[in-house]
């Protein structure tokens, strides 16, 4: 997930790409001038030549590359050295992937959906997946960056035992921008609320990863006479519960460089954004979203599979569009409505995350009124992912507890 933060790394990552390609066309360029200025004298007429430059001029490019052979000096250095970035470059996640994670059954695919969307005032079409037929709903909220389909491995663990709401936030997966550029918390709260009343008159349970988590709070803002009427439980997946910048790591660094930095990035980056993909695109495919990931999603754990399915939304997501959510974070703030939730709340953590940190998430089970938390290690801001055994698992005890439900069965 994209936080106001993380831009400094999505710049961090499209440096580092551009200086791969320019470094392998620099050492292939340099190896082309050693070759020309190295080739070999075979008689005097060439000797004649290469005094008066004509030598150079008139050597073609398949002359030069017939006569140099490689050996064990500076030159063929410089070309091993400008195909190893220029290969970096296009297969780095290849290797990547193969040397340091772990193989692993794909990331499961979502079948059997009930696909419908609803249509928002501003514009915005919804895209809604509902999994199961009548009868105790869980509905899914998924971080920023990603979309519904990060919630695979929990569709398929409750499978067998409730009813699953999956949704797109706007300008995410398969739902549409809204025409006003809208991307405040609130009106992704609101969307929430559209998207409960699909489950009728079944209570429900709000599962919320990371911007996910911030909507869920948001809608207990709104719409409080909710709580415990509609709205049976929250489930809030390492999330915060103000600006991130303020509760990550590094805070006090993160928060004095916030205006003079990170603002003018985020909106760069708005009118930059088909430059950023493109970057984004290199990045993925030179292997470094997929190390910035371990860096601050994964615990070391986590497959090759479940590393390159996170990765690959920087090819499909805007970097517009994430901009200017990551904008709306800054004006996010519930600290004051946690003691007010009243229902059961079940917080997951990851012990390492850099992102949301298991202090702001101990902080939200500890302010809301019957609070629980599941510790999961090691991981990061995608332990949930990771650690999908465990994580579904424990939501499904807290969905079979508050909504009495008789067996919610693992489906694996």
């Amino acid at each position: 997930m994209l936080t106001p933060a993380g831009v400094l790394l999505v710049w961090l990552r499209g440096i580092i790409s551009v200086a791969i390609l320019v470094g392998a066309g620099w050492l292939l360029w340099e190896w082309t001038q050693r070759v020309r200025a190295s080739r070999p004298v075979e008689s005097p007429s060439d000797v004649t030549l290469q005094a008066t430059g004509a030598e150079i001029r008139s050597a073609s490019p398949p002359s030069r590359l017939r006569d140099w052979r490689p050996g064990w000096d500076e030159t063929t250095a410089i070309l091993a050295g400008g195909i190893a970035l220029l290969l970096l470059s296009t297969g780095g996640r290849f290797v990547g992937l193969q040397l340091f994670r772990r193989p692993e059954a794909d990331v499961p695919r979502m079948v059997g959906g009930e696909k419908s969307t609803v249509y928002r005032p501003d514009g915005t079409q919804i895209s809604v997946e509902v999994f199961g037929r009548e009868g105790p709903t869980l509905v899914a909220t998924h971080g920023w960056g990603t979309d519904s389909r990060e919630w695979a491995y929990l569709q398929q663990a409750l499978a067998n035992g409730m009813r699953v709401i999956l949704w797109d936030l706007p300008g995410m997966g398969r739902s549409t921008r809204p025409h006003n550029d809208d991307y405040s918390l609130e009106k992704f709260a609101n969307d929430l609320r559209a998207v409960v009343r699909l489950a009728g008159e079944n209570r429900v349970i709000l599962v919320g990863h990371s911007i996910g988590g911030m909507t869920t709070l948001t809608f207990c803002r709104l719409f409080p006479e909710l709580l415990g009427s509609t709205v049976a439980g929250l489930i809030l997946v390492h999330t915060t519960y103000r600006n991130p910048i303020r509760t990550m790591w590094g805070s006090r660094m993160l928060s004095a460089i916030e205006k003079p930095v990170i603002v003018p990035l985020l909106y760069l980056q708005i009118a930059l954004s088909p430059l950023i993909w493109m970057l984004n695109s290199l990045s993925y495919w030179n292997g470094s979203i997929h190390w910035s990931n371990a860096f601050t999603g994964f615990g070391g754990t986590e497959s090759r599979q479940k590393s390159d399915f996170v990765a690959r939304y920087a090819l499909s997501t805007s970097p517009a569009v994430l901009s200017r959510g990551c904008l709306a974070m800054l004006q996010y703030d519930v600290e004051n409505v946690l003691p007010k939730i009243v229902i059961p709340v079940l917080v997951i953590t990851g012990e390492q995350d850099p992102v949301t940190p298991s202090e702001a998430n101990s902080k939200i089970s500890c302010d809301v009124q019957a609070g629980q938390i599941c510790r999961l290690s090691p991981a990061k801001h995608y332990g949930f992912f990771e650690h999908d055994r465990a994580s579904g698992d424990a939501i499904a005890e807290f969905c079979r507890t508050v909504l009495h439900v008789p067996a919610v069965a693992a489906s694996r």
